[in-house]
């Protein structure tokens, strides 16, 4: 009896203990395939941010170009007027080198509240048509008073278009000031010069001479 007994608890001690190893065994397994997630999931994340990385890298890089890019425009912009001495010889189809940011610090340096908001638009007819923003700027800048003028700003007419000297009330009226924008950009489009735009645009014959001034008046505010 005693023999049974000792045979007995032995059998259950290796049972005990190969259940005990046989749990260990696939709490480990378990273990390690959790360790293999998380190792995985560590990976898979380090890729996604080194891609993100690179991603932001390119941009800048880009934004850089882009940026180096616009003020070399710029500063051959200020060589041209600057040379020029404010000669109306100047291509109306060009590039301005000017964002819309751009535009905005110089009209708010310049103190031209009834400006203000025209960047944009102003890029934008540039992307459209191909005309020097910052012509179309100096323009309507020269034209509205800064944007002050009665019909700016009772027409959303900066350019004074269809203000004939010997009538002016039949002037154009716009829906918006972006919208008489776009009209001027692409009125002009047809390229030339300033002094050729002047020919048509106004009676003044100093007129291109004084958009240039305009002109050189927004760039240098904006340095």
């Amino acid at each position: 009896m005693r023999k049974i007994t000792l045979n007995k608890a032995a059998y259950l001690l290796t049972t005990t203990i190969l259940a005990t190893g046989i749990l260990l065994a696939t709490h480990l397994a378990d273990l390690n395939r959790q360790l293999d997630r998380e190792l995985l999931d560590h990976v898979e994340e380090m890729m996604r941010l080194l891609e993100e990385s690179e991603t932001e890298n390119r941009e800048l890089r880009e934004e850089n170009l882009e940026l180096e890019r616009l003020h070399y425009i710029r500063a051959e912009q200020r060589t041209l007027l600057a040379s020029r001495g404010g000669r109306p010889s100047i291509p109306v189809l060009s590039p301005s080198g000017m964002s819309a940011a751009h535009f905005e610090r110089a009209f708010q340096a310049l103190d031209k509240p009834g400006m203000f908001g025209l960047g944009k638009i102003l890029c934008e007819a540039e992307q459209e048509t191909g005309v020097n923003a910052l012509v179309v700027a100096a323009i309507v800048s020269l034209e509205s008073g800064w944007g002050q003028s009665i019909l700016s700003q009772t027409k959303c007419n900066l350019g004074g278009l269809g203000a004939f000297d010997d009538n002016p009330n039949q002037a154009m009226t716009f829906g918006s000031r972006e919208e008489c924008i776009l009209f001027l950009a692409e009125l002009i489009s047809d390229g030339g010069t300033l002094e050729d735009v002047g020919r048509w645009y106004a009676s003044d014959p100093a007129w291109a001479s004084k958009v240039a001034g305009c002109m050189k008046m927004i760039a240098d505010a904006e340095r």
